[in-house]
């Protein structure tokens, strides 16, 4: 009680009000933001004193953190996030997170830090995205010396049926990718350091790469209930069933078709590179083109990637998808169609809409979401799946197909398409 005779808020109270003001999609007004941080600093008084949320106001307090670092990313509805308002809503993002970690070091207090937890962190922006995603050597198939007879859709029909699984390498690879939700304990390990020697400028570094992972380990949790186990939903694959191998084929063209224009040149190009680039050089955007200064990065440190890219450009999607033989090509020239077709709503979507309206998520891109009934895919990169859901009435995620690799992603985009 305090001296007024007033009950003071408890911690998850706290929590709980300051859910109320940031976990959501809505404009966030300068009163609200205002009133959000006076409760991070009644917050830190409790933790202080010693006090500590409970698991679910734990998990609350990470979602307003995810909700202020999206925003801040992609900014509010309809309209841009003014600098001024974006670093405001940065720095609060950064607040929370120095609670979060805050409670992590006195949970830890008594242990010794993880000192692979920097290592791990550090490999993540070293690492690409195709690397984590394609299938393993043993599994490829190899290249046909005559392009002319090399027919595509049997070939990964072939592939699937024909090459023998090394079930050894396969599980060593399977140990080696890190999840998003392990990035996300290492970040937290790492801040809790931070707080213990001072180093707060350390902090800075790790915000955005933590609640991006936090918020992809939720998503995850959410789509794959039952485990990295392949779905179709029945309509999903009825839809399937229906479509033969010629009519497939000739869909799956007529998709990677809609990027030959010089807006799928550059879109092409760009998802090329987001791949094959290390994530640190790629970063996150909320566009479908990368931001000048990775493209110049990219030109300097890595030009021979950056070659691959404008030749794959420069051959045509169509071309690339019907006659190619790799399959980073042929998937980003099936993408890129599908950038073409879904990104809409401004004078120049290419360069200024959210990337793939919101109904594509891949690593590399922060956008706002599409509306809760569209169909969307997701990339669960260190799953190599891809899957296909939208929202019911409640918010809660119905997934209507979840498959690995090249074809999972060819079956997701026909369906995606049909729904356009």
């Amino acid at each position: 009680m305090s001296s007024s005779g007033h009950r003071q808020a408890t911690t998850d109270e706290l929590v709980e009000r300051l859910y109320t003001k940031l976990g959501h999609h809505e404009s966030l007004s300068l009163t609200d933001h205002l009133g959000a941080g006076q409760l991070l600093c009644r917050l830190r008084d409790r933790l202080v004193a010693g006090d500590r949320p409970s698991p679910p106001a734990a998990i609350k307090l990470l979602a307003s953190g995810s909700a202020l670092h999206r925003r801040s990313s992609v900014g509010e509805d309809n309209h841009e996030v003014q600098w001024e308002t974006q670093g405001l809503v940065r720095a609060s993002a950064a607040r929370i997170f120095a609670l979060l970690s805050a409670m992590e070091l006195a949970r830890r207090l008594h242990q010794d830090l993880d000192v692979d937890s920097r290592r791990v962190v550090e490999s993540v922006s070293k690492t690409d995205l195709w690397s984590q995603i394609r299938d393993s050597p043993s599994r490829r198939k190899k290249q046909r010396t005559d392009a002319s007879e090399y027919d595509t859709e049997t070939a990964e029909v072939e592939e699937e049926a024909e090459v023998e699984v090394d079930a050894v390498e396969d599980g060593w690879a399977a140990v080696l990718r890190v999840s998003s939700g392990e990035v996300a304990r290492h970040c937290i390990r790492i801040g809790a350091a931070c707080l213990d020697d001072d180093s707060w400028a350390g902090l800075d570094g790790l915000v955005s790469l933590f609640f991006r992972h936090s918020a992809l380990n939720m998503q995850e949790s959410l789509l794959m209930p039952d485990g990295d186990s392949d779905f179709v939903s029945l309509s999903t694959s009825t839809t399937l069933q229906n479509l033969s191998p010629e009519l497939r084929a000739k869909k799956l063209l007529g998709v990677a078709q809609a990027g030959e224009s010089e807006a799928g040149q550059q879109v092409v190009r760009d998802l090329m590179l987001s791949f094959l680039l290390p994530a640190g050089h790629v970063g996150v955007r909320r566009t479908l083109l990368l931001t000048r200064a990775a493209s110049t990065h990219a030109a300097v440190d890595f030009p021979d990637l950056v070659a691959r890219s404008h030749d794959v450009a420069m051959a045509g999607t169509a071309w690339i998808y019907e006659h190619g033989t790799d399959q980073l090509e042929r998937l980003c020239a099936l993408l890129a169609g599908v950038a073409v077709l879904t990104t809409r709503g401004n004078d120049d979507p290419i360069r200024k809409a959210d990337a793939f309206c919101g109904r594509v998520a891949l690593p590399c891109f922060e956008t706002r979401p599409p509306d809760p009934s569209a169909l969307r895919i997701v990339l669960i990169p260190h799953r190599r799946r891809w899957i296909l859901f939208r929202l019911d009435k409640k918010g809660r995620p119905k997934v209507a197909l979840s498959q690995r690799g090249f074809r999972g992603l060819c079956d997701a985009l026909l369906c995606l398409v049909a729904s356009l």
